[in-house]
């Protein structure tokens, strides 16, 4: 391919050819010729412009979370003839910037030598990510003709959302299982929460023995406790395009995601089942289970989750009943813009699923997106009513949390503890 420095020489010669036409100038045709020459002896001299090059990446650690650094090391080997100029440049992945090294590279490359590029990057914002491309170039020793080429993407690693701590918060779920766990019941079982004082029986685990007790009566007595039991929770996630206002890592999607992901660990820390359920871009599920695995999956998924209107509201409903259980408990996040997704909520708790709900609210995140003027104050206020309103609705029928985004999760839930406590479900 040409340079720019070869098309203006084409374009000063032809323009001194036509002027000593033109002008019946000899003399001016005369100095199109040292222009030719250089011309045609580049064109007679020059040399292949092969890029037989070798790329290698590698990037450590290959999973990092939102705010963390990764180092990248780019090899590029050549393996054709030797380049007096080889030119690189690494494009950056959405979301990364550079904080050590750079990602460009120029200097003569002889046949087996290496160019090796090393920096370090820091990613803002959760999601697959991928290197590249990395663009090779080189130009013949007139700097004439140029070659380049694109290398593809790659390797593939992920930013995984940050998880809140919410410390010592009690979720109750409204329907317990057989399986242990920590939700106290009125059944009496293995447990910590002390219910009462009988006679010990043949079987009665010694550690039961209420020895205080034993020694004033003078006949062993056992302790009776609480059944613990677990249960199971489905976080549903509005991820519709609709639904996210703000930007980047301000966005409703990525609170969402990162106070989903808090509740999972709260859930599962008291040992109980989780699942998710995404609407967006695409209808993501995943069944209901226990421990940190689960968490895994849960942060794989959600990594990649991007907002879409691929599936109506309406289809929520039918998402729900056809992948999980009745009388498992939703926790339903989403920023409760419009009314469609307020009367799927209340279908879903008439057909027997207790209903949490926690919603971030969007006012301020979009009211930062306009000028600060009379009429976007009243249409800001407009939206609170409404949105209390929506907020109103959902509590006559189950649990709201109103949540401000620029304040810890933890903090909201913590005003909201007694009725978690309670189960105030129906």
């Amino acid at each position: 391919m040409w340079t720019q420095k070869r098309a203006v020489l084409v374009l000063l010669a032809l323009a001194a050819l036509l002027g000593g036409v033109l002008t019946e100038q000899p003399r001016l045709s005369a100095l199109a010729a040292p222009l030719i020459s250089y011309l045609a002896l580049s064109f007679l001299f020059r040399r292949p412009l092969d890029l037989a090059l070798r790329l290698e990446r590698t990037v450590s650690p290959e999973r990092a979370l939102e705010g963390e650094e990764a180092d990248v090391v780019v090899a590029v080997t050549n393996l054709g003839s030797p380049r007096e100029l080889l030119e690189l440049q690494e494009e950056l992945p959405m979301g990364a910037t550079v904080v050590g090294g750079a990602t460009w590279w120029a200097g003569r490359l002889e046949t087996g030598e290496q160019a090796v590029l090393r920096y370090r990057l820091r990613f803002a914002l959760r999601g697959r990510r991928e290197l590249g491309p990395l663009y090779a170039r080189t130009r013949d020793l007139a700097g004439l003709t140029f070659s380049e080429r694109a290398f593809p993407r790659g390797p593939r690693f992920d930013i995984l959302p940050l998880v809140e701590d919410l410390g010592h918060l009690r979720l109750r779920l409204a329907h317990p299982r057989r399986w242990l766990g920590e939700i106290p019941s009125r059944r009496l079982g293995i447990g910590g929460e002390f219910h009462s004082i009988r006679l010990y029986e043949p079987g009665d685990p010694e550690r039961g023995i209420n020895w205080k007790a034993s020694a004033r009566t003078g006949e062993l007595q056992s302790n009776r406790y609480l059944l613990e039991q677990s249960g199971d929770a489905i976080l549903v996630i509005d991820a519709r395009e609709r639904a996210n206002v703000g930007h980047g890592r301000n966005s409703i999607l990525e609170h969402q995601i990162r106070a989903a992901l808090s509740v999972a660990a709260l859930i599962l820390r008291e040992r109980n089942r989780v699942g998710l359920l995404v609407l967006g871009h695409n209808l993501t599920t995943l069944y209901p289970a226990f421990g940190r695995r689960q968490l895994y999956r849960m942060l794989y998924l959600l990594t990649g989750t991007l907002a879409g209107e691929t599936w109506p509201i309406e289809h929520l409903t039918w998402a729900v009943e056809k992948f999980f259980p009745r009388e498992m408990q939703v926790i339903a996040l989403t920023p409760l813009l419009d009314d469609g997704i307020v009367s799927t909520l209340q279908e879903l708790r008439g057909m027997g699923y207790p209903i949490l709900v926690i919603s971030p609210s969007g006012i301020e995140l979009e009211r930062a997106l306009y000028a600060d003027d009379l009429a976007h104050k009243l249409a800001a206020r407009l939206m609170r009513l409404e949105r209390e309103n929506r907020i109103l609705r959902l509590s006559r029928m189950g649990l709201a949390v109103d949540w401000d985004p620029a304040t810890p999760l933890r903090g909201t839930l913590v005003r909201a503890a007694p009725l978690l406590r309670g189960g105030r479900h129906r």
